[in-house]
């Protein structure tokens, strides 16, 4: 618990949480071999990636919205479907588990 002091000496109580930043997805797999663009995206999305993979698209509140198999390295997802927001763009293959970061505007 740490404890942070405005300007009023007033006490506020938090939990400490620390993250840990790095190159790395998910299970060890680098996000380098993973490229989402455009990022923010409207209508879609080409997914760059280096094998085939799964590829789920999740909401901010857990829920699957789009689900697919990528076949080739360059694939482009259509997100006309996909109302404004941010998402995560989960991609599984035999190499791993890689999380990305997706805004739709």
């Amino acid at each position: 618990m740490a404890t942070v002091c405005n300007t009023d000496n007033i006490s506020v109580f938090s939990d400490v949480v620390t993250f840990t930043t790095g190159e790395q997805g998910i299970d060890g797999v680098s996000n380098k071999t993973v490229m989402l663009y455009p990022n923010p995206a409207s209508k879609a999305v080409t997914v760059l990636c280096n094998a085939p993979a799964e590829l789920t698209i999740i909401d901010q509140s857990g829920r699957t919205v789009l689900s697919t198999t990528i076949a080739s390295s360059t694939s482009v997802v259509n997100l006309d479907e996909l109302p404004r927001g941010a998402y995560f763009v989960r991609l599984l293959n035999n190499q791993g588990t890689s999380v990305h970061k997706l805004i739709v505007k």
